[in-house]
């Protein structure tokens, strides 16, 4: 059984990660449609702002094996990546600008648990349901408690 500072623990990673997830939802409404940045300016700059972050991070967080990193395939696979995370970045924040935040927000909140079936469907063997659907309740709840609130007033 788990104590009470364990639960914790193992709260708080997705509090905090619903807590900047919010956070960054709103500060990107706000550049985008107080300051009317354009999409085309701003996508550059959260991604050059991201990869720094990242880079300022991987020495206390990860490592890089370079002779694997270098490989063909492991190029192709960035690349595709990069490609793919820029074709999201664009129709993510064209959806923020042009949508009130409740309703982007309501569509966020289903991308945790749709990542936890995909990994069960792509790695069903190195997939553990009691560890990918522990954390999911805490999301549930905030979506219950939002629509609650719009609903009651």
């Amino acid at each position: 059984m788990l104590k009470c500072q364990e639960i914790m623990k193992l709260l708080l990673v997705p509090i905090l990660a619903a807590v900047a997830q919010a956070t960054a939802l709103l500060v990107a409404k706000f550049i985008l449609t107080r300051r009317s940045v354009s999409i085309r300016d701003f996508n550059p700059l959260a991604f050059w702002f991201l990869c720094g972050f990242a880079c300022l991070l991987l020495p206390f967080l990860g490592e890089v094996n370079l002779t694997l990193a270098l490989q063909p395939s492991s190029l192709l696979l960035i690349g595709s990546m990069i490609v793919v995370a820029a074709g999201w970045n664009m129709l993510y924040y064209a959806g923020i600008k042009g949508e009130k935040v409740n309703i982007t927000e309501s569509i966020l909140i289903f991308m945790p648990i749709t990542t936890i079936v995909l990994a069960g469907v792509i790695y069903p063997d190195r997939f553990d349901a009691r560890i990918g659907f522990g954390v999911q309740p805490v999301r549930g709840v905030q979506a219950d408690l939002v629509v609650l609130r719009r609903v009651g007033g």
